[in-house]
């Protein structure tokens, strides 16, 4: 859906953005070069259920509430990759929009987590972390070495590309995961979500980066952790729900895996009870290994809306766009 010429004055509202004063002043002046008017709406005030009726375009995170009343609504943009929470055409009482996500602006950032989450398990500095704070001087044992690791990577989008790109710079060899098993660069081999048993049977180091849709929702089982090769790290920084936790737990209890980088959790935050947090082969961080508040993910979330931005006012189709029915 492309906006139309015409003297009409839209609405663009604005809620629980990223962006400094001088991006939100420069999305003002090209909105209103295309007859677009900003409204900032703050993320905290309670507002009628039809606060967004007259709106034609939405950025930000909009309590879901809200998003029935936005019945004039041709865009809506989200700051995050992940579209799990707006992907449900319940939300919007079936009219006709298009939703684009800034997937390509955390891919960096998160595959930079991974390979450091990685190297901290290999190389074992959890437990020289712990020697550390005991003035403890002792070898714990043998290392591990991501440039002689099988890395198999689950989603092979721009976030999965990356980390495997990043890994194959130290000398990994990668294979990927997706929902078809289309071949896809930079991975030597993608095998298709039905074949993930056998994809990670022999990988070193596995990291879920997929979305969460009704797919993939616990699609990381007890059968699938059984599957990995015994002392494999698990790594997930996609969505915690794609992962049956208590399966994870086991897996890692039991000795059979070697260790895990969680920067996600199927509940969140994870509850403090949570046998998680006291493995010293498992290294947990709250949901921030791609956060829109970081500078360098903020200015490519702004770089991909004003493309969008451009190509609305243009009549000229979107990128980014999320398809409802798969929820990515």
């Amino acid at each position: 859906v492309c906006k139309k010429g015409g003297a009409a004055v839209g609405i663009m509202a604005l809620m629980g953005t990223p962006f400094s004063p001088e991006q939100l002043e420069e999305i003002r002046r090209t909105a209103e070069k295309q007859g677009l008017t900003l409204r900032m709406m703050e993320p905290s005030a309670s507002y009628p259920k039809g606060a967004l009726e007259d709106c034609e375009v939405l950025l930000g995170y909009f309590p879901r509430s809200l998003l029935k009343g936005a019945k004039n609504m041709k865009w809506m943009h989200l700051p995050s990759a992940g579209a799990d929470k707006y992907a449900d055409n319940g939300l919007y009482d079936g009219h006709e929009f298009s939703l684009t996500n800034s997937s390509g602006a955390f891919g960096a950032a998160i595959a930079e987590h991974l390979v450091m989450g990685t190297l901290m398990l290999l190389h074992r500095m959890p437990e020289y972390l712990r020697q550390q704070r005991e003035r403890v001087w002792r070898r714990v044992g043998d290392l591990r070495f991501l440039g002689q690791s099988q890395v198999t990577v689950l989603g092979t989008g721009n976030l999965g590309s990356t980390f495997a790109r990043y890994c194959q710079a130290m000398g990994a060899r990668t294979e990927g995961v997706s929902r078809r098993g289309a071949q896809v660069e930079p991975f030597s081999r993608v095998w298709a979500m039905y074949q993930r048993l056998e994809a990670v049977k022999h990988a070193d180091v596995v990291a879920a980066c997929l979305p969460l849709t009704a797919e993939t929702k616990g699609i990381l089982d007890h059968t699938f952790f059984r599957a990995m090769k015994p002392g494999a790290i698990f790594l997930n920084a996609g969505r915690g729900k794609t992962v049956d936790q208590d399966a994870l737990i086991d897996a890692l209890q039991t000795g059979h895996l070697g260790g895990a980088v969680l920067d996600v959790a199927q509940q969140e935050p994870m509850l403090p009870e949570c046998p998680l947090w006291n493995m010293e082969n498992v290294v947990i961080t709250p949901h921030i290994s791609g956060s829109d508040l970081d500078p360098w993910n903020t200015q490519r979330i702004f770089e991909i809306f004003m493309e969008n931005l451009r190509r609305y006012g243009q009549g000229l189709p979107l990128k980014n766009v999320v398809d409802i029915r798969n929820g990515y």
